[in-house]
């Protein structure tokens, strides 16, 4: 009889301890497959245009960022010359800065590496709740796309290439510049952005014109000829790329890039297929997501050669992750 007392005062006590401690350890991360949820609740919703009748408008549009677009005046006309669609709504995605670009998972480089960016724009018609592409007749008027210099930096001589986007991985895009030689003329008219003024708005813009909606992109490579090397950011145990997104932002040149190659032995993140240039200025922009929570982390670098950053993450919340992104 003693020794069952005993034997249930032992498992009572153990019991205890395990309550004890688990109420005063904190939540360990887990390596959940939430990286596509992560990635949607960083993603904003994008700006709807309604367009009335058959977009026959003689006004331009600005998005938030005031990027100008400009309808042909008669309306978007098909290969017969006939006003297509009648009523539609416009989406538009505007990412002139890191900002918009991290949060729509859009980083700034092409096959050769780190592009200098004068910003992107996604312009999607949609009617009836489906994507519609919309064949543009040139002989009818393009649509007129102007991009904001914010820096006056980036209004630079020769202008802007245009880059046209085709959507890889993660959502992101893969980008492919705008050659007359090339079958990409179907989406963009011209090769290269001309800086023009318009008389409603001061200020520069990059303008370029399309013949397709889509996504484009306005950039140059940054300096090939430079000594290049990769990063590593050293994370927590079971933080990996199932549930977390890591990028590198470059404030000169207005330019992000996105780690997604991850060493489990190592337990860090890297660039992967290209290296960044050696002395640029870049800040680690870093969230994950575990048991419904966040945790982030945005820390100052100077890329040196094979330099490791050990990252430790803080609980933050969507809004306070999104605030300090503007700061970058």
């Amino acid at each position: 009889m003693k020794i069952n007392s005993l034997i249930s005062a032992t498992f009572l006590l153990l019991i205890s301890l395990a309550c004890s401690r688990s109420d005063q350890e904190p939540d360990l991360f887990v390596d959940e497959n939430v990286r596509q949820n992560l990635l949607n609740d960083l993603k904003p919703e994008p700006e709807v245009f309604y367009l009335a009748g058959n977009l026959n408008i003689p006004s331009p549009i600005f998005t938030s960022e005031g990027i100008r677009i400009q309808f042909p005046f008669g309306g978007i006309r098909n290969a017969g010359g006939s006003v297509y669609p009648e009523g539609c709504e416009v989406k538009v995605v505007s990412m002139l800065r890191m900002k918009n670009m991290i949060l729509n998972n859009q980083p700034t480089v092409g096959p050769d590496g780190l592009f200098e960016s004068g910003g992107q724009v996604s312009i999607k018609a949609i009617k009836r709740g489906s994507n519609v592409p919309i064949p543009f007749n040139p002989q009818f008027g393009l649509v007129d796309v102007a991009m904001p210099i914010k820096n006056v930096s980036l209004a630079r001589f020769p202008n802007f290439p245009v880059w046209v986007g085709s959507q890889g991985v993660d959502s992101s895009n893969s980008w492919s510049q705008v050659r007359r030689d090339s079958i990409l003329i179907g989406t963009s008219s011209v090769e290269n952005s001309i800086v023009k003024s318009f008389p409603e708005n001061d200020g520069l813009y990059n303008s370029f014109s399309i013949n397709n909606f889509g996504t484009f992109n306005l950039d140059y490579y940054y300096y090939l000829d430079l000594p290049k090397t990769n990063v590593y950011i050293k994370v927590p145990e079971l933080v990996t790329l199932n549930n977390s997104v890591c990028y590198l932002a470059f404030p000169a040149i207005n330019s992000v890039a996105s780690l997604r190659t991850f060493d489990p032995v190592k337990n860090q993140f890297t660039l992967g297929l290209y290296e960044i240039p050696i002395g640029l200025k870049a800040k680690v922009v870093f969230i994950s997501k575990h048991k419904g929570k966040y945790y982030s982390a945005i820390e100052s670098i100077t890329v040196t050669k094979d330099l490791t950053i050990p990252l430790i993450l803080k609980e933050t919340t969507l809004d306070a992750f999104k605030a300090s992104l503007g700061e970058l």
